[in-house]
């Protein structure tokens, strides 16, 4: 606890003195190189700490995460005063939002890439925490976003012909139809998936 007392305090140090600068160093002009430390913060939920929140909202943002985002933003405003959120909404702004970023993590492009990796107790974890952001997210939604004012809007499309992505959208369907006995023909329709897939990129 004393750590998180001073990582949040270094945190608030920063972003009060040179925050364009540090976010383009963790995001913008990382290269990959704090990667391993992203889910860290994306996955922070002690909103004791309201700075390092905002580094999880600002890297959730940038990999196009924008609805987990926006359930950090909530949980992070939930309990605050009009002048503490006055305070931290200068620093909610997705202003680095990416459509190949949000295609990537939509969660049928998480759920088809933890099934490639076999990460299949991964695969549940997801639809887990999809569950339990949906639950507040329906109170306060994001609503539309216009992905074709983003300069990566062509890109986008074709990650949504990855083998991921389409390996998800069977998952979350067979999930939202569990209870007619949609699992029992998935591996099935995996397989055909799967075959049809090799089938084009071998054209």
């Amino acid at each position: 606890q004393q750590d998180y007392n001073q990582i949040n305090e270094n945190i608030k140090i920063i972003l009060e003195n040179r925050y364009e600068s540090f976010f383009q160093t963790l995001l913008s002009h990382s290269l990959g190189a704090f990667n391993d430390c992203y889910q860290d913060y994306i996955n922070f939920n002690d909103e004791k700490y309201p700075y390092i929140f905002i580094v999880g909202f600002k890297i959730s943002s940038f990999l196009g995460d924008l609805k987990r985002a926006q359930y950090l933003k909530l949980i992070l405003l939930k309990n605050k005063n009009n002048t503490e959120k006055d305070l931290l909404l200068r620093y909610l702004t997705n202003d680095c939002f990416s459509a190949v970023g949000y295609v990537k993590s939509d969660i049928r492009y998480q759920l088809g890439n933890a099934l490639i990796k076999m990460e299949i107790i991964k695969t549940f974890q997801i639809l887990y925490r999809e569950k339990k952001q949906n639950k507040l997210l329906r109170e306060h939604p994001i609503g539309n976003l216009d992905l074709k004012s983003c300069s990566d809007y062509y890109e986008s499309l074709e990650c949504k012909k990855h083998l991921s992505y389409q390996l998800g959208d069977l998952i979350l369907k067979a999930h939202q139809n569990r209870y007619k006995g949609a699992y029992f023909i998935l591996p099935y329709k995996i397989y055909m998936l799967y075959k049809n897939f090799k089938y084009k990129k071998g054209k």
